[in-house]
């Protein structure tokens, strides 16, 4: 699946996720708590990278070390999104979920607890939607892409970013 088709905006940014997938990017719209949001362009490249336009506060759900447990921010995060992703306009929408790590361990587990992480995310989706609501794929890219400005070993590292965009 290209990543260029899919653009960040999971819940709390409700009204702006729905435009992106009903109207296209550029789209602005307001968050929950009422400020402005506007939606960039989707990255260019095909790979994901650290310094693609994600909002570290409402596009990402962060993980327990070692594990694929939410945080208790992440669990309630996720709630909402799917809460969003019911609605009427998000009918027709796929998601990407790219599981990260942190830099603690061996890279191999990191990979196989990035890739548990986003699959863990899918499945609690999943139970909350119904199986047949939507496409969600996932993805793994383990401790390879650290946020920038945090060390290896940082918590934010710990995620998995939810991307998404109308199906085709």
């Amino acid at each position: 699946m290209p990543h260029a088709d899919f653009l960040p905006r999971p819940a709390p940014i409700v009204l702006a996720l729905a435009a992106c997938l009903a109207f296209g990017a550029p789209a602005r719209a307001q968050d929950a708590a009422g400020a402005s949001v506007a939606h960039d362009s989707p990255p260019a490249s095909a790979a994901m990278r650290a310094d693609s336009p994600v909002n570290m506060d409402t596009d990402v759900l962060f993980f327990q070390s070692g594990s694929d447990r939410l945080t208790p921010d992440s669990s309630a995060r996720l709630e909402a999104l799917a809460d969003v992703l019911k609605t009427e306009v998000m009918a027709g929408a796929c998601l990407l979920l790219v599981g990260h790590s942190d830099t603690a361990g061996p890279e191999a587990l990191n990979m196989q607890i990035s890739r548990k992480r986003a699959e863990r995310v899918r499945e609690m989706l999943l139970e909350r939607l119904g199986p047949d609501r939507m496409e969600i794929a996932v993805e793994a890219r383990g401790e390879s892409e650290p946020l920038e400005g945090e060390p290896g070993v940082s918590p934010r590292n710990r995620r998995v970013v939810i991307w998404a965009r109308r199906c085709a």
